[in-house]
């Protein structure tokens, strides 16, 4: 135990007063008391007194109230530090909202970082508060720390203004969080006015004024793990910013929602990674007023400023991006775009994906869509869409695709008993072998006006291991095409191999009112369309095959295929090889 003296200056006397009980050494002049001690009893601070804090006092295993429109001053370089050697330590500043309690700094002549911090340690209790309080000119004991600072702890802020830190404004570690954080205003503070852990975003409450020195600012959310099983990260006045990778991943399952309007950033070489350990979900639904935006935390944005949002295998078909923003993403690799899935499903909708370094959104072999309507892809620097053909039939209605290029379709064994590839307002480019075929039937439907381009050495194969089926049902003015992947005014015969059709095609394999242009690549005794053993099971009436490098159909084995009204011309080897 401390040494304990007081000193009274009166307005014409002076004495001196001793105690022997635990309180802590202070000095007193004119109602101005100096705290140069620990505080090892419970006590309340006065109104009527104003508290200077000389040093590092620490607070451990009582209580320190703080009655409203006290005034606590710090000298340069002091702090209050609660619980930080022992447990059961409370600070309780309840001011009201015209009886505030000011934490300041000592002379009134002040700037940013005049004194150190108030923190919370894990000695400190739940019922730790700051209520009415206004907090300036802290933050000066290092630039990871705030005017406030909790570690391992929970704490409750309420109606508390803090301004002028010269650093953050609040800082938490890894393990803390609030108990509380509403009606607070943060400002003028040196960085971003919130640091914290992503299992701590969500205890930030509603109608806080929080306003950032610099657009890069915000709250920012330090590299680590959200596990919690169901929060919500609600709507602010600037954006939350992630620095690191955020894993969003429990063992039991985990689910962040993101309420709409919210605004997510992030640093250079950031990313969202879900589900790739265990098993999460996220729910980012926003609405056409108000949709929730992922973007790049710099103040000058270009392609590529971030990662990628990455959803791998654990992550639950329940996962939505609606009303969503995209931007400036992309740079996780080259291969990868702003949005990239392994082996999960999702829903993507109403939203949009631009300025992406590479591709918009990219899906590995066993990736696919709920529901994939109404997006909007712009300025991507490669494909808007990556995606695998056993899955381009969950590419649904609506899209607007901005881009000279459109769907990459990457060789695939298409499986699917019978699905359709809709009509989008871009071609789709298949790039390598689209094999056709299941032991149960795959039959595959290309909706009218549908283009198909193939990028070198590409084709489709329909029935070469097991059964398949692909109907190709145009219109005279809505006809499909497949056709080459080079730029236009640069097509030349044979740009692309062929359609490979052999014994175990189903009946019903047609294509009526198609155009069928620059193939047969394939070899030179092949067309654009081969046929082998295929006997009266294809059908095709009314299509123009023109330009093949070889024939414009080729046979190999029994075949007797329906032909009517067909246009065949500037095939090199001639129409249809005997």
């Amino acid at each position: 135990m401390k040494t304990q003296t007081i000193l009274k200056l009166g307005i014409a006397f002076l004495f001196a007063i001793s105690f022997t009980s635990c309180e802590e050494i202070t000095d007193i002049i004119e109602n101005e008391i100096i705290i140069d001690g620990d505080i090892t009893e419970s006590i309340t601070w006065k109104e009527d007194n104003t508290y200077i804090i000389d040093g590092s006092v620490s607070i451990d295993g009582v209580t320190l109230t703080i009655e409203p429109g006290t005034i606590v001053m710090f000298k340069e370089g002091a702090q209050i530090e609660i619980g930080y050697y022992k447990a059961n330590s409370t600070l309780i500043a309840e001011g009201t909202s015209d009886r505030p309690i000011t934490f300041s700094s000592y002379p009134s002549a002040s700037s940013a970082g005049d004194w150190d911090f108030i923190a919370f340690y894990s000695g400190a209790t739940t019922n730790c508060s700051l209520n009415h309080c206004v907090i300036e000119y802290g933050g000066g004991y290092g630039d990871s720390y705030g005017a406030i600072h909790l570690s391992d702890c929970e704490v409750s802020i309420k109606n508390t203004t803090i301004k002028d830190s010269e650093n953050y404004g609040i800082s938490l570690d890894s393990d803390s969080k609030f108990s509380s954080f509403t009606g607070n205003t943060i400002t003028s503070v040196g960085s971003y006015p919130v640091s914290l852990y992503p299992n701590a975003a969500h205890t930030i409450g509603t109608n806080n004024t929080i306003a950032s020195s610099s657009e890069v600012y915000g709250i920012l959310v330090k590299s680590g793990t959200y596990n919690l099983a169901n929060e919500t990260w609600l709507k602010q006045d600037v954006q939350y910013v992630i620095d690191g990778a955020l894993e969003i991943d429990n063992v039991a399952g985990t689910i962040l929602n993101i309420e709409a309007g919210t605004t997510i950033a992030f640093t250079q070489g950031s990313q969202i990674e879900l589900a790739y350990y265990n098993y999460g979900t996220i729910k980012a639904v926003g609405t056409a007023s108000n949709p929730i935006t992922f973007t790049s935390a710099a103040a000058s944005k270009t392609k590529g400023d971030w990662d990628a949002i990455l959803i791998y295998n654990g992550a639950s078909d329940k996962t939505i991006f609606d009303y969503c923003n995209f931007e400036y993403g992309g740079d996780y690799g080259d291969g990868y775009g702003a949005v990239h899935m392994s082996e999960s499903k999702i829903t993507l909708k109403n939203s949009s994906i631009t300025n992406s370094k590479h591709y918009g959104i990219t899906l590995d072999s066993d990736a696919s869509f709920v529901e994939f309507n109404n997006n909007i892809f712009t300025d991507c620097g490669n494909f808007p869409v990556s995606i695998y053909g056993n899955y381009v039939h969950t590419l649904g209605k609506g899209n607007t695709f901005n881009s000279t290029l459109g769907i990459k379709v990457k060789g695939d064994d298409y499986v699917q008993e019978n699905e359709t590839w809709n009509n989008l307002s871009a071609s789709y480019y298949i790039d390598g072998a689209l094999e056709i075929g299941t032991t149960a039937g795959a039959i595959l439907n290309i909706e009218e006006g549908t283009t198909i381009k193939f990028t070198n050495g590409s084709q489709i194969e329909v029935g070469y291991y097991s059964s398949g089926k692909l109907v190709a049902q145009g219109t005279a003015s809505n006809p499909i095409t497949f056709t080459t992947a080079s730029p236009s005014g640069s097509e030349s015969n044979g740009d692309w191999d062929a359609i490979l059709i052999y014994g175990n095609v189903m009946d019903g394999t047609q294509f009526n009112n198609c155009k069928i242009l620059y193939g047969g690549g394939y070899s030179d005794g092949y067309g654009c369309i081969y046929l082998s053993d295929t006997d009266s099971k294809v059908v095709i009436t009314n299509t123009e095959i023109a330009y093949s490098a070889g024939w414009a159909l080729s046979y190999s084995g029994t075949n007797n295929p329906t032909l009517t009204n067909n246009n065949f011309h500037h095939n090199t080897s001639g129409d249809i090889k005997p």
